[in-house]
């Protein structure tokens, strides 16, 4: 059936990282935001700006995470994983075939390969650890499924370093929409009940995931920014309030 509600707050405690990223030299930022929100324009640009300002800044996207430090080994299994997770054809019409729960353990597993790999060595380093998406994102379109599905990807992300730092980029889904010339099935809700790769299942689902994020946004106090303003000043905003938090959290930790 057709979803129509999302959850109006998530429960922080209930998906708090095992390992908190508090007792690490960096501090963890995320970059969220619906599909077509700007991320993948945004971050690089906001890195740069960072850099700009004198702060020492690794940006990375976890789902196409740089391996090449990582053994032979490693790198062919999470190509694998990454594959069945991220690499969208004709064919993930079939998807839902497997249950919700079977996709939360692969991106599980996907996440914490990632963390324990490439996230906390950079957090140990020091510096700000900026990533373009996280599993937040996945764990906010999981909870338009109902409570029951929202615990249990709370559980299963538990481990995962939690960032300490949000940014969504806010934008309306007709706008994401026609920033688009292509859709995918997941980005259309095909696994929450509609049907086609269609610019109205599209903007239909973004705004189920998006309402789910900016849930999220006020419940850990992320910094919600307006992504339909202009680039430059977007771009202005983020830096500011990444650049704000990570001084604020770097005083703190001294």
């Amino acid at each position: 059936s057709t979803m129509t509600s999302v959850p109006t707050t998530f429960d922080n405690g209930s998906a708090a990282s095992v390992s908190s990223p508090a007792t690490l030299a960096g501090v963890l930022v995320v970059i969220e935001g619906c599909d077509g929100a700007g991320k993948s324009t945004i971050t690089p640009a906001v890195v740069r700006a960072l850099q700009a300002q004198g702060h020492e800044v690794l940006s990375l996207h976890p789902k196409t995470p740089d391996l090449a430090g990582t053994s032979r080994y490693v790198r062919d299994h999470l190509d694998r994983l990454r594959s069945l997770l991220w690499g969208e054809t004709d064919a993930d019409e079939q998807r839902n075939e497997l249950p919700d729960t079977h996709w939360i353990a692969l991106s599980g597993s996907w996440f914490a390969a990632v963390d324990e790999l490439l996230v906390r060595p950079a957090l140990r380093r020091g510096g700000i650890v900026l990533l373009d998406s996280w599993y937040t994102k996945l764990e906010a379109r999981f909870a338009i499924k109902g409570p029951a599905l929202a615990r249990h990807v709370a559980n299963v992300y538990r481990p995962i370093t939690r960032p300490q730092v949000g940014v969504l980029l806010d934008v309306d889904p007709v706008i994401a929409a026609a920033r688009k010339t292509t859709f995918g099935y997941s980005e259309c809700g095909h696994f929450d009940g509609l049907h086609g790769r269609t610019p109205d299942n599209f903007i239909t689902y973004q705004r189920w995931v998006r309402d789910a994020l900016l849930a999220r946004a006020e419940t850990e106090n992320w910094t919600v920014v307006d992504a339909q303003a202009p680039t430059a000043e977007v771009v202005a905003r983020v830096a500011d309030a990444v650049a704000v938090a990570a001084k604020h959290l770097s005083g703190a930790a001294r």
